[in-house]
């Protein structure tokens, strides 16, 4: 299909699937690790518990007249610097000289 990307997840995806059908009945979560370790031998599974997760804050802003987040259709050059929480926006390309 055009414009589809095959990466290495979709391979193992395919795997577990088919170890799932072969399974025929999957009832818990130990069952499906036992499925995902017997579907490769290159397949690592990692049992994980509700404290190996957790809940980050919802940092994402949404555009309202007070705060005047700017559209992307208008922003034309943007600086990010490691480290530095601000962003700078420009709404037009400054020519720099060589």
């Amino acid at each position: 299909m055009p414009g589809h990307t095959h990466i290495a997840a979709d391979g193992v995806q395919g795997n577990i699937e088919k170890a799932i059908r072969r399974k025929k009945n999957v009832y818990d979560m130990q069952d499906m690790n036992e499925v995902m370790a017997k579907s490769s031998s290159n397949v690592t599974v990692v049992d994980m518990s509700i404290s190996d997760f957790q809940e980050w804050p919802n940092l994402c802003k949404s555009r309202s007249n007070r705060n005047r987040i700017p559209l992307f259709k208008h922003i034309a050059e943007a600086k990010f610097v490691k480290g530095e929480k601000k962003t700078v926006l420009q709404n037009q390309i400054c020519k720099r000289a060589p």
